[in-house]
């Protein structure tokens, strides 16, 4: 099974390998390719997970910058584990993992208890096809 690298840990001399099978289960209540950024938080989720049963002893902003680099390497996402990590309403002012990149974040003295968010959605896109497409890549 792959190799997993986690940077500034110290522990296996950075390294695990995943010999067992694991299954990882995530329940979405958003429609996933959608734009609402579940792949981001499902990657976060299971870095915090591995986190918690091998003991690594990461915190929310290593378990973070691991779940960036594995969205940007499956080429699923490039910044809403930013976002995810970032509290309230935010907006991404330069890329990057937690720690890295960076946000604006958006206060409200009622803490947005008057506003309702209402979305709607035309369908799946995959992320990767814009990722990993160079003419729409140079356009972003």
């Amino acid at each position: 099974m792959k190799n997993y690298i986690i940077k500034n840990n110290g522990k296996n001399n950075g390294k695990f390998e995943l010999k067992d099978n694991i299954i990882i289960n995530h329940e979405i209540n958003v429609p996933v390719g959608s734009g609402f950024g579940t792949s981001a938080s499902c990657s976060f989720g299971t870095a915090i997970g591995l986190s918690k049963i091998f003991n690594l002893d990461l915190s929310n902003n290593q378990a973070g910058q691991i779940a960036h680099l594995t969205e940007v390497e499956l080429g699923s996402g490039l910044g809403d584990v930013l976002s995810q990590t970032s509290k309230g309403i935010v907006i991404r002012t330069s890329p990057g993992a937690p720690k890295i990149g960076k946000t604006n974040i958006i206060e409200d003295k009622n803490n947005f208890s008057d506003i309702l968010v209402l979305t709607k959605t035309f369908g799946e896109i995959d992320t990767s096809s814009i990722i990993k497409n160079p003419p729409k890549r140079r356009r972003t």
